[in-house]
């Protein structure tokens, strides 16, 4: 297929949610060893197999979420959650993180979420640090560029 598309979106995102049990990390680049609940998914494993069938990494556009994947009732990533707290567990950019929630940037794994241990809730998201991180592995991959998603549309840029 891939002599048909002058470039692939790969979706590298939405890898944990509602639909699952466990509160995990929506957009991970890599798998984590100490906690691997919480890493189902990885974006290196995926771009692995695009390079492995075959496709060229500059035709490879890495998509990022630009909003939350929300876990009520949770005790943090790896854990089980009961809940998504929002419509469809799903906020904004523009609404995180939510007050009273502490912020951690995952660097040995390239993923950061929020947390609020007053109402047990967990949001997955993409931070300006973990962005920069994913830009960087672009580059270094030699992928094509980038794009971000929100709930609304998706951009890229090459």
């Amino acid at each position: 297929m891939d002599k048909y598309l002058d470039f692939w979106n790969l979706m590298a995102y939405d890898y944990a949610g509602g639909w699952g049990t466990i509160a995990g990390h929506q957009a991970n680049f890599w798998s984590s060893v100490s906690n691997p609940a919480s890493t189902v998914f990885s974006t290196e494993r995926a771009v692995e197999s695009y390079l492995k069938a075959g496709v060229p990494a500059h035709k490879i556009i890495l998509g990022m979420p630009l909003y939350g994947r929300a876990f009520a009732n949770t005790d943090g990533p790896g854990k089980p959650f009961q809940g998504v707290a929002v419509e469809l567990g799903m906020y904004d950019y523009k609404a995180l993180p939510q007050p009273r929630a502490e912020v951690t940037n995952d660097m040995k794994i390239i993923a950061s979420y929020s947390y609020d241990a007053i109402k047990r809730l967990m949001v997955s998201y993409d931070t300006p640090e973990v962005v920069v991180e994913k830009s960087r592995l672009i580059k270094s991959y030699g992928i094509g560029g980038g794009m971000v998603s929100t709930r609304k549309f998706r951009l890229s840029v090459t």
